[in-house]
This record gives C-alpha cells, sequence and structure tokens, in this order.
C-alpha cells in the first residue's frame, strides 16, 4: 500500500499507513495522545478519510478546546463525518459541549464529563469509528489526572500515542496490561512544527468569526433560565463579555454566545443560536471575549491582546 498523504507536502510512513488499516479494521473508540504540535488532528483527519474510503461510518470527538476542529473554541465538539474533510478548516459539529475555556487546566471535570458524553452521543449514532481528539496537555500532574479519568470514562478500544522520545509513557502506563486499551505508539506527524502562542490565538479567533457568522442579540427573561454558576449580588456587572454556554433542560448545549448585559430581569446576549426558546441555563464561563472573537483574558486576569495561559 502506498503512503498516505495529508496536509500539504506530509507524507505519512507506511508503517503509520499499516497502523491505521488495522485500526479502522478493529473500529471502536480510538484515542489520539500527543503533546502540542504532535499532529494529533493531522492523523485524526488522515483516520477519518481513510475510515469513510473503507465504508465505516465515522464520527469524531475533538476535545481539544483551544484548538479544535469541531465547534469554537471553548467546546468539546462532536460530529458524524459523511463526507471526506480538508485537512485545513472546521467540520460541522452535531453536538456541542460547553466549558468556557480555552485550557482544560481548571476544568477537568468537565474536560471528562464532554468527552464522555459526546462519545457516548457518537455511539448512539451507531459509529463504526469513534475517533477522540485530545489536548496537547500531557505534562504534570493535572495532565495525568485529565487523561488517566478520561481513559476511564471513554473506555477507548485503541490508544494511539504520537511522542518524541518517550514524553507519553508515564500516561499510558496505568494502561499497559494486556487485557487493557490496545497502545501503538507513533513518531509525531512528518514536518510537524511548534506553533507559537500568537499563532494559536489568531488560529482561535478565526474559529470564533467562523462560529459567529449570522450571530444577533438574544434578550431571556431572568424568570425563565437560570444563570450558572450563580452570580454572587452585586456581581452583574462583571459578567459582560463572557462566553458563555446555552443549555437546555438537561444541559445539552444548544449554542454559544457572549454576555452583551445582565441585569435583574434580563439576560442580553450575542450569539449565533436563532431559536433560544428552549435555553433553560445559561452557563457562564471565565473567558472574556469581544464580539468580533478576540481574547481580552479571564475573570481576574485580564490582559489585553495576549493569549490566555496554558492555551
Amino acid at each position: 500500500m502506498n503512503a498516505g498523504k495529508a496536509e500539504g507536502a506530509i507524507t505519512w510512513p507506511e508503517a503509520t499507513i499499516h497502523t491505521l488499516d488495522r485500526v479502522i479494521q478493529a473500529g471502536g473508540v480510538v484515542l489520539l495522545l500527543g503533546g502540542s504540535d504532535s499532529g494529533k488532528s493531522t492523523l485524526a483527519r488522515e483516520l477519518v478519510n481513510r475510515a469513510l474510503a473503507a465504508g465505516r461510518r465515522v464520527g469524531m470527538v475533538d476535545a481539544d478546546l483551544g484548538q479544535s476542529d469541531i465547534g469554537p473554541p471553548t467546546t468539546i465538539g462532536f460530529g458524524v463525518v459523511d463526507a471526506p474533510v480538508a485537512m485545513t478548516g472546521p467540520l460541522r459539529p452535531t453536538r456541542l459541549y460547553f466549558v468556557g475555556d480555552t485550557t482544560p487546566a481548571r476544568h477537568l471535570l468537565p474536560a471528562v464529563v464532554g468527552t464522555a458524553l459526546l462519545v457516548r452521543a457518537a455511539r448512539a449514532q451507531r459509529c463504526d469509528l469513534i475517533v477522540v481528539d485530545t489536548t496537547g496537555m500531557i505534562s504534570g500532574r493535572l495532565a495525568a489526572a485529565l487523561k488517566f479519568h478520561k481513559i476511564q470514562a471513554i473506555q477507548p478500544r485503541t490508544i494511539l500515542a504520537l511522542q518524541r522520545r518517550a514524553e507519553l509513557e508515564p500516561l499510558l502506563a496505568p494502561f499497559a496490561a494486556p487485557d487493557g486499551p490496545r497502545i501503538t505508539r507513533l513518531t509525531v506527524a512528518p514536518g510537524a512544527r511548534a506553533r507559537p502562542a500568537e499563532e494559536r490565538r489568531q488560529n482561535r479567533r478565526r474559529a470564533w468569526a467562523h462560529y459567529l457568522v449570522g450571530a444577533r442579540e438574544q434578550v431571556l427573561e431572568r424568570a425563565e433560565v437560570a444563570l450558572w454558576p450563580a452570580p454572587r449580588p452585586g456581581a452583574l456587572p462583571g459578567l459582560r463579555q463572557r462566553v458563555c454556554g446555552l443549555l437546555d433542560a438537561w444541559g445539552v448545549t444548544l449554542g454559544v454566545g457572549i454576555l452583551r448585559a445582565v441585569d435583574t430581569a434580563t439576560v442580553t446576549l450575542f450569539t449565533p443560536l436563532a431559536d433560544t426558546r428552549a435555553v433553560a441555563t445559561v452557563q457562564v464561563g471565565p473567558l472574556i471575549l469581544s464580539e468580533e472573537g478576540e481574547e481580552l483574558g479571564r475573570v481576574g486576569e485580564i490582559r489585553h491582546g495576549a493569549a490566555p495561559k496554558g492555551a
């Protein structure tokens, strides 16, 4: 079999192509692990496209909150892929899970819960192959806890570990028993390069601009929706420009918006969600965002023009 191609000049090694074909044949949930700029997203798209060519029904869950290809930043996205995907550009989400930040560092519980719920949604859609992309956070105790519990929660059949040396071994060790997930170690994507923080920030700004096309003002009655977390008395003016998730009565994310104003009677949003009648909760995240998609910082961390830490 000839080596596969992705993103311009990238040519995958023959051994990697054989691995992907075996993974496609086995099916089930496939978790991609790797540090930042290791090529996880490029490998995920190669895997998805090869699975489609093999006639499989494919779902993709993108849990990379800062550089997601499915849905806007601050969310985990799931999509059923029914046509070959390009190596650049966003994919249309089937369902979102709002976390509210571009890094999981302070949001381990929602990062795990959201990924597990969307994998369950993919299983309900009878996907033969479910590809789960993850953040590049792999070092330190928080990263170890995040990956450990995420693997527990989604029970992948296969783990594809992209590493430069042995940086993923501490994360893989708890699951390395013969009767655990099938772990395959791969080298990072050919031509993978480190992207500077400014490039990542601009990528997020473009992703926000894409998501917010067609957004308009929506006014919700406070008597009909809850704010979560519940704000302290006198804190309502400080919610302006905060990114928020728009949830239904079961906590399912219907869309994402930016808070324009909150008072005792109404919640005013800027959102592309056209029909807000099912919104039961407005979940307020820590990220502060302009309506042009420019990140202005986080709560307690106003740093105009700078990328938030850990993104």
